[in-house]
């Protein structure tokens, strides 16, 4: 038996004696998720956050695993439940955003993801996400805004640059979306996209 085993005995012989042990459950899930078995993993969650409401962990990784399934409704519960709690997590502002974008709901995301970079305000990912995200719904401004300084903070991330550059090209400013993209070869040269990109632009 290994140690992820032995853990898990002991973990189920506490909730034996202590049905409502919160951390217990958690951390059988940490372990069912480690090992690959989500759907264990997620009904650990479930169980730690049934029986400590303010458990932030238990409900932040059941919003992944919400996520990653394609439950997005779902997802975006957990992570309202997480903002109950701890309105200041820029994580869970971040990936409510994500969820929200799933469902359609894409000026509620743009308004989560900028509460996420409120928060914290140097995260390249958050940043890249509203870019993307604004892209998307056609506020191109926006969008290379919070690219550019996504790219700042981040100069080496070829999806960076191949969005900023489908924002320019969106925008019909061909030159500096062929800009961008060429950047991206200097970064990744065997990038497809960027090439397939400024196949286009030669052949537009």
């Amino acid at each position: 038996m290994g140690l992820a085993d032995e853990a898990l005995k002991q973990y189920k012989l506490s909730r034996l004696l202590r049905p409502d042990y919160a951390l217990a459950y958690l951390r059988e899930g940490n372990i069912y998720l480690k090992k690959g078995n989500i759907d264990k993993a997620a009904a650990c969650y479930e169980l730690a956050a049934k029986y400590d409401e303010f458990n932030i962990d238990a409900r932040n990784k059941l919003g992944n695993i919400y996520f990653d399934k394609g439950m997005y409704e779902e997802s975006r519960r957990a992570y309202e439940k997480v903002l109950e709690i701890d309105p200041y997590a820029a994580g869970a502002h971040n990936n409510l955003a994500n969820a929200l974008s799933k469902l359609g709901l894409n000026e509620k995301a743009i308004e989560e993801y900028k509460k996420a970079i409120e928060l914290d305000p140097e995260n390249a990912e958050y940043l890249f996400n509203l870019g993307t995200e604004c892209g998307k719904q056609g506020k191109y401004d926006e969008a290379i805004k919070a690219l550019k300084e996504a790219h700042k903070l981040r100069p080496k991330h070829a999806a960076t640059l191949i969005n900023l550059g489908a924002v320019y090209y969106q925008k019909t400013d061909f030159l500096s979306a062929e800009k961008e993209w060429k950047k991206v070869l200097r970064v990744d040269p065997q990038n497809e996209i960027a090439k397939n990109h400024l196949k286009r632009i030669k052949t537009r």
